[in-house]
C-alpha cells in the first residue's frame, strides 16, 4: 500500500512540476516577445519606407496586413488611403481617409490636409465621371500627387 501511495505522490508531483514548467515557459515567451505596439510601429515604418520608394502596391498590402492586427489605428488608415490614392483606387482611398479622421478626436493637421486635398480631387473626379456617363465622352481630371504617408509619431518621411 505504501508503494502505491508513493507512486501517486510522484505522479502528482510531476503533474504540478509540468504545470509550473509550462507556466514559466509561457511567461518567458511573453517577456521576450516584442510588444504589439512596438511591432506595429516597426512594420508601419517599413511600409512607409516602401511607399517612399514608390512601391505603392506593396505598401498598401503591408498596411492592410497591419490593419488586421490594429484595426483602430488612424495613422494606418491614413497611410492606406495615401497608398490607394497613389495607385488610383480612389473609392477605397475616400473610405480609408474617412475612417482615419473618424477614429481621432483631434486629427493632426497633416492628416486633415491629406484628406481635404483628396476630397477636393475626388469630387472633381466623380463629377467628371458623372458628366462622362451622360455625355459619352472621356474627361480626365488633372492628376493629383498623392499625399505623403505619416509615421506613427506624426513625422513624415
Amino acid at each position: 500500500m505504501a508503494r502505491g501511495n508513493r507512486c501517486l505522490m510522484l505522479l502528482s508531483f510531476s503533474r504540478r512540476g509540468l504545470a509550473v514548467a509550462v507556466l514559466l515557459l509561457c511567461l518567458l515567451a511573453l517577456l521576450t516577445a516584442p510588444t504589439h505596439a512596438a511591432s506595429v510601429r516597426k512594420e508601419m515604418a517599413y511600409a512607409v519606407d516602401l511607399a517612399k520608394r514608390g512601391l505603392w502596391h506593396e505598401a498598401a498590402h503591408r498596411f492592410n496586413l497591419l490593419l488586421v492586427r490594429a484595426p483602430n489605428h488612424p495613422r494606418l488608415w491614413n497611410n492606406l488611403a495615401v497608398t490607394y490614392e497613389a495607385i488610383g483606387r480612389y473609392d477605397e482611398a475616400h473610405e480609408a481617409y474617412a475612417k482615419a479622421v473618424g477614429l481621432m478626436v483631434y486629427p493632426p493637421e497633416e492628416m486633415l490636409a491629406n484628406q481635404e486635398a483628396f476630397e477636393a480631387y475626388y469630387r472633381v473626379l466623380n463629377r467628371d465621371q458623372e458628366d462622362t456617363a451622360t455625355k459619352d465622352q472621356a474627361v480626365q481630371p488633372p492628376p493629383r500627387p498623392a499625399g505623403r504617408p505619416v509615421h506613427d509619431d506624426g513625422t513624415r518621411p
